[in-house]
């Protein structure tokens, strides 16, 4: 797994939940560009999910492999979920995607730790 294609998303996910939050303060919803970033954000994930489990199946170890092969399924599907719960069209669906790339970013550093660990 790539250090820095972790490091990047879970960066990424940071700038999207500040993006959001700005939304949110302006009483706004995550309009325009927003959807389009967290859909390329989704596409990195499913790229690293992929990557990830070539090399385990290629016979990488890791410390723990349920516990990563967790995480990685957990790092595809935690913002298609926050997104489901933003289509409201209001300014808490801000919220919910904030909440999901908090935990989004939580989930690539856990794995760069674990990976790293390994």
């Amino acid at each position: 797994m790539s250090a820095s294609l972790l490091a990047a998303c879970a960066l990424y996910a940071v700038f999207i939940a500040a993006w959001c939050a700005l939304r949110l303060l302006r009483r706004q919803p995550p309009t325009g560009l927003i959807p389009l970033a967290a859909t390329l954000l989704v596409a990195l994930q499913v790229l690293q999910a992929v990557v990830a489990a070539g090399k385990l199946a290629g016979g990488e170890r890791v410390e723990s492999s349920p516990t990563v092969s967790g995480y990685l399924i957990a790092s595809v599907a935690l913002l298609p979920i926050a997104a489901t719960f933003a289509r409201e069209g209001d300014r808490w669906d801000s919220a919910a995607l904030i909440i999901g790339c908090a935990a989004l970013a939580v989930v690539d550093w856990r794995l760069s730790v674990l990976w790293a660990a390994g």
